[in-house]
């Protein structure tokens, strides 16, 4: 069982959670099971080698930090936000090779094979596509971003034509983050998101805001599991579903900071 985001293609497909979804009352290991700190107690309450109990013990004691968790063919795979360094140290602490762990996009510890983009096959091969009159401008309420599971924001889409526009496009929207004159992106949310479809016609001058979101998991093992402190720039990637099939482009930069928000981390 896992339970993971994971890219759809189509009209309006954002991201969906896994069909084997299991849920929280079946996995809850029972009393007290969502005490912070790892105890010997606790880790000798899981029987060895029982797949099946180590995945509902890290399922019910570290959900804050947890992206996906599921059985692989011999271990458990487990994938945690990328700034839960501590809790992906504990976990493989108390079992050894029985999980795999992910950091955001990477694996932990890092291998020593050069790894790639994580970022870049996000739309699973989508070609970009002109808007035409159609342009999108990120809404960012904050002030500044931090190190947290993710920012929440809106994209405003504007017909700046003479002529109704008609749209077709997903909710939420995601925003990535670049360095400041770079092409690929280094940092997005890690997790996964239900969307849901949006189909709009725009009269002349008219706009639309829909939710987007976005991470600072590092897309670039080279900048570490989660990005350093440092100005960025953001851009939302629009979905756009045409006869030919679904593309997208890029929004109106947005110039971001993202700094240290007292827990620690990066």
């Amino acid at each position: 069982m896992f339970v993971r985001g994971a890219r759809m293609t189509g009209i309006g497909a954002t991201f969906l959670l896994a069909s084997a979804v299991f849920s929280i009352a079946a996995c809850v290991a029972g009393p007290g099971s969502h005490a912070s700190g790892p105890t010997a107690s606790f880790a000798a309450s899981v029987p060895s080698g029982d797949l099946g109990a180590i995945r509902d013990a890290i399922f019910a004691r570290y959900q804050p930090n947890l992206v996906e968790v599921g059985i692989g063919t011999g271990y458990v795979e487990v994938g945690l936000a990328s700034t839960a360094r501590k809790e992906a140290d504990e976990i493989l602490a108390m079992y050894g090779s029985l999980v795999h762990v992910t950091l955001g996009f990477f694996p932990y510890p890092a291998p020593s094979s050069t790894l790639g983009n994580g970022c870049t096959t996000a739309f699973g091969g989508w070609p970009t596509v002109d808007p035409h009159s159609l342009r999108a401008t990120i809404e960012l309420s904050v002030g500044y971003l931090t190190h947290t599971r993710g920012f929440s924001a809106k994209v405003r889409l504007t017909n700046t034509g003479t002529a109704p526009l008609a749209i077709s496009t997903g909710s939420p929207l995601l925003i990535y983050l670049f360095e400041l004159g770079g092409a690929i992106p280094v940092g997005a949310s890690s997790g996964g998101v239900a969307g849901v479809g949006i189909g709009r016609t725009l009269k002349a001058g008219e706009y639309i805001d829909i939710d987007a979101g976005g991470g600072t998991s590092s897309c670039d093992l080279k900048l570490g599991y989660e990005l350093p402190d440092g100005p960025y720039i953001a851009k939302a990637a629009v979905e756009l579903d045409q006869p030919s099939g679904p593309g997208y482009f890029w929004s109106d930069p947005l110039a971001v900071e993202l700094r240290s928000d007292g827990t620690g981390a990066p």
